[in-house]
């Protein structure tokens, strides 16, 4: 498994092969033309990882989107895959939780939202020390915070 740069060919590859799940879940947040929105943001933005097989093929990418709140740094991290990733799924796994220990030294609340169906990534999540909570009959909060109490209404942005 290698990274590989965040360019307009290697993201087009990627969107042609993305799994359905992610699919559906870049189609309920951009709607129309999903695949050229993401692109675009994907190229603009710098805090980003990408990862393909041997060949150069994309597995998955994500990334993390900082931002400030009461005196706290939150990091709002991310990932997709390809219809590939489960021919690579535990060097991918093992890469992204080396991912969260290193953000977990960058942010103060690492969160996001997940499917609750979405089982190998909620099981990774509680493996690197995330809790969760339902947020409706579909979704669930994970979070990781350095404070004991944390409030996780602040987890909207």
């Amino acid at each position: 498994m290698i990274e590989i740069e965040v360019n307009r060919t290697n993201l087009e590859k990627f969107i042609e092969n993305i799994s359905q799940s992610d699919k559906e879940e870049l189609e309920y947040t951009f709607k129309d033309k999903y695949g050229e929105k993401f692109i675009e943001i994907c190229l603009k933005e710098k805090n980003i990882w990408f990862l393909a097989d041997k060949n150069s093929t994309p597995l998955a990418i994500g990334g993390i989107q900082y931002f400030g709140k009461d005196n706290l740094i939150f990091g709002k991290i991310w990932l997709l895959s390809t219809k590939n990733f489960n021919k690579n799924a535990i060097a991918v796994l093992k890469y992204v939780k080396n991912k969260i220990a290193f953000f977990k030294t960058t942010a103060d609340v690492l969160f996001n939202h997940i499917y609750k169906t979405n089982f190998r990534f909620l099981k990774l999540l509680k493996k690197a020390g995330f809790k969760t909570k339902d947020v409706n009959a579909c979704t669930k909060l994970f979070y990781y915070s350095k404070e004991e109490n944390f409030d996780t209404r602040h987890t909207t942005g």
